[in-house]
């Protein structure tokens, strides 16, 4: 992990960023091009919050030590227990096999009980979200490397913050454990591993689900993007200052700025690109289907009614 410093006055004072060796979207001697050509200094106090909601700009704010009780607001106001503290856990998890894929969590900890947390914040919706805090919650009820116990296992559990996952989640807010299905009420098997999936994009349903002041104004403060409108919720809990001072910082700093601007963009391509591979996937289906009926002898005509498609395409 390297850091960097940026510039945020003119005077000597100097705030720290750590930039993640994963940050993929930002090469290292584009990070050393942003600093050495944009220019130092406090940008117009009026220019908009980065949003939160780039998981580089929420790790930057809630995994600095100067913000944990903000975290700590956080993390009290989703798993809705009683924490008095928590210590931050290394965010990579390193593989012996080259070819294993490195777990990276957007921001990890372990609570005063030992339950180990890891909180993710995802600006688009893909279809591989699910398997990859699958696979992030179960890293994380592994014992510690040379513990190979099964009665060792952590408790842990994952926090997903989503911006906007309506067609998949029928609920704003959502808590999953490995548990019965088949009969209601469901018998749950294990609490040792429990997913929480917030949708952001939600938040009027939210309210009317009558959930907690407290995760409205969380969500709130995580969304919003007007230097009013987030002093105003700091105003109201107190507990969200110090991230609130964090945040303002660093959306004051062109250095940052520009970081953030090219992460967005990185995942915006990303999710562009999946948006395209399914949608090619689901014509590829539809067509073998379309094709299968015409075999089994029903008119192209009906078919081409039924699935969208032109006779054009059915030959």
């Amino acid at each position: 992990m390297r850091m960097i410093q940026m510039g945020v006055k003119k005077s000597e004072e100097r705030v720290s960023y750590l930039l993640p060796s994963f940050f993929s979207s930002v090469r290292e001697e584009e990070m050393d091009c942003y600093l050495k050509n944009g220019e130092e200094g406090i940008i117009d106090v009026k220019t908009e919050l980065l949003k939160l909601i780039i998981d580089w700009v929420f790790k930057c704010v809630f995994s600095d030590e100067n913000c944990k009780t903000s975290l700590l607001f956080l993390l009290r106001t989703v798993l809705k227990k009683d924490i008095r503290s928590f210590e931050f856990i290394p965010q990579e998890v390193p593989r012996e096999d080259p070819e294993s894929k490195t777990v990276v969590y957007d921001i990890s900890v372990k609570l005063d009980d030992e339950t180990r947390i890891d909180i993710e914040m995802q600006r688009y919706f893909t279809t591989d979200i699910i398997d990859r805090v699958l696979y992030y919650g179960t890293e994380l009820m592994v014992p510690k490397k040379g513990e190979n116990d099964y009665r060792k296992l952590n408790k842990s559990a994952v926090i997903v913050f989503i911006d906007d996952a309506k067609h998949f989640f029928p609920h704003p807010v959502s808590g999953y454990v490995l548990g019965e299905w088949t009969m209601e009420p469901c018998h749950i098997l294990t609490d040792k591993l429990i997913y929480y999936f917030i949708d952001m994009k939600r938040i009027d349903e939210i309210e009317i689900c009558d959930e907690s002041e407290d995760l409205i104004t969380l969500v709130k403060f995580l969304t919003c993007t007007r230097r009013e409108e987030m002093e105003a919720l700091v105003q109201k809990n107190e507990e969200l200052k110090p991230a609130g001072d964090k945040w303002g910082h660093i959306s004051n700093d062109s250095a940052a700025r520009a970081l953030a601007g090219n992460r967005e963009k990185f995942l915006w391509d990303q999710a562009a690109k999946m948006k395209g591979a399914e949608e090619r996937g689901r014509e590829e289906e539809k067509m073998k289907i379309a094709k299968g009926m015409v075999a089994e002898g029903i008119p192209i005509e009906t078919v081409c009614k039924i699935t969208g498609l032109s006779k054009t395409d059915l030959r």
